[in-house]
Order: structure tokens, then C-alpha cells, then sequence
């Protein structure tokens, strides 16, 4: 499909990808929320969540402060910093995460997740696998689909 084919004036079919992705991202949005509500987490505290399981897993023989930072597992989870803190507030609350002086740089924090924070993590994983499943099902070719949206990405991260 070449979009500069397209008609200005044809607003009989939508062809543009934005805003295709956009409405199928709020769809995926919308399934996701209804899932994870039963784990009592919204999406920013589980990507939070699963992102800080991937970047530091819970360990007995990880020192205290070696942790990412909460910029590393925002910028992990693709989230803004506001959007992060009030998420890693309620997260904190609940005894998922911890936060603690970071050994690598005394004016941030280090993240720790808990027990029960990974064990919801890899809940959610499992949630989100299913709601892919479910949402993306009629894309023939998923694996084409994930690498054009993976290239996308990486070309807005340089």
C-alpha cells in the first residue's frame, strides 16, 4: 500500500497505519485493563513491574543499591517520569517494590522488587501473552508484524 495514493478526500476508509494502531492499541489497552484488574494493577504498574523483573530479578545476592535506577526502568517500560512515580508510589504502598539509595549515584534511587512483586510480574506476563493472542490474532503474519513495529522503535531510539 503506497499512502501517497490515497486521496486526501477519501474519508470513505481509513488507510492511514497511525491511526489503525491507535485504535488497536486502545482496544489492546482497554482488554489488558479488564485482565490485570483482578491482580489489582494498571498497566504502568505492571510494565513497571515486569520491566524491573527483567532488568534486576529478584536476588538474595544482589547487594542493596545495585538495582536500576527509576529512570532505567521507566525508560525500560517506554513511560513518562510522572506517570512512573505515581505508579511506583502505589507499588511501594503495597509492598511490591522498594526503593533504595543507589550505589551508583547518590542523587537517585534504586529499585528493588519483592517477592510479590515478581510473582504479579510474571502474572501479568502471562496475561498480556493471552491478550496478544487474543487482540492480534487475525495478523497472518505476527512475527513480520512484531519486526516492523520493533524497527520502528529502534529508529525513534537512534
Amino acid at each position: 500500500m503506497n499512502l501517497a495514493d490515497q486521496s486526501p478526500n477519501d474519508t470513505t476508509s481509513v488507510q492511514s497505519p497511525g491511526y489503525l494502531l491507535w485504535h488497536a492499541s486502545r482496544r489492546w489497552r482497554r482488554e489488558l485493563a479488564a485482565a490485570l484488574a483482578p491482580l489489582k494493577l494498571t498497566y504502568a504498574q505492571w510494565a513497571l513491574l515486569a520491566s524491573l523483573h527483567f532488568l534486576a530479578p529478584p536476588s538474595a545476592t544482589r547487594k542493596p543499591g545495585h538495582g536500576p535506577t527509576q529512570k532505567e526502568v521507566a525508560d525500560h517500560a517506554g513511560l513518562d517520569p510522572m506517570v512512573t512515580s505515581e505508579a511506583l508510589r502505589a507499588l511501594e504502598r503495597r509492598n511490591l517494590v522498594q526503593r533504595v539509595p543507589s550505589s551508583r549515584d547518590q542523587r537517585a534511587r534504586a529499585l528493588v522488587i519483592t517477592g510479590e512483586g515478581a510473582r504479579l510480574a510474571l502474572a501479568g506476563v502471562t496475561i498480556v501473552r493471552e491478550i496478544d493472542q487474543r487482540v492480534f490474532a487475525r495478523i497472518s503474519d505476527l512475527r513480520g508484524f512484531v519486526y516492523a513495529l520493533t524497527s520502528v522503535i529502534k529508529e525513534e531510539q537512534g
